[in-house]
């Protein structure tokens, strides 16, 4: 998977650092990572939606640390990460 430093938030209290994997239609990643002050990853995130067949009106199934969630808690979520 070929994933990038995308940006870094304030999410939480805390500043963020996210990868992402968003360059096809079948899925849309981002993975978060909090440090220490020792460049140790102390905490992570992820939240991301996927689809089986790769069509963009397919169902998507959405999720938030791996666990299935509701459309609307990918967009609060999505909204509060990423204060959009």
């Amino acid at each position: 998977m070929k994933m990038a430093i995308h940006i870094h938030t304030t999410y939480d209290g805390a500043t963020w650092i996210v990868h992402s994997d968003t360059t096809h239609v079948g899925r849309c990643m981002y993975f978060l990572d909090k440090y220490n002050g020792d460049l140790q990853i102390v905490d992570s995130i992820n939240l991301y939606w996927e689809t089986e067949d790769y069509n963009e009106d397919s169902p998507k199934t959405y999720y938030f640390n791996d666990q299935v969630i509701t459309e609307e808690e990918y967009n609060s979520y999505y909204q509060a990460i990423f204060e959009y």
